[in-house]
């Protein structure tokens, strides 16, 4: 434990600084500018997590992501899908030609 001579010393050394401390001087009418700050809700505005990305961006990114999907989506729908499906059932025997029926048995 701190012998009494420490705490004395401590006590006094605090009453000292509290006394150098002075006044703040605030220049005229802040509490009012702060006041009416707080009221009308205008302070610093929140920023997004990602300040890059703003709504801008976002939209572009968008745009750019439905085009690609309209553009693979009709790639997909074109001729060479219905030639590769047609090729495909063909090498497995499964294609629906006009030859084959389960009517026309040799």
């Amino acid at each position: 434990m701190m012998d009494q001579e420490n705490v004395e010393k401590q006590v006094e050394e605090t009453l000292e600084a509290a006394s150098r401390i002075a006044q703040v001087k605030a220049p005229p009418f802040f509490k009012e500018g702060v006041l009416n700050r707080m009221r009308t809700g205008k302070g610093e505005e929140e920023r997004p997590l990602i300040p890059w990305f703003t709504p801008k961006y976002q939209v572009a990114a968008l745009i750019c992501i439905i085009m690609v999907n309209a553009f693979v989506l009709l790639w997909y729908a074109s001729d060479n899908y219905d030639q590769s499906v047609a090729n495909f059932a063909q090498a497995y025997g499964i294609s629906n030609s006009d030859n084959d029926s389960f009517f026309n048995v040799n």
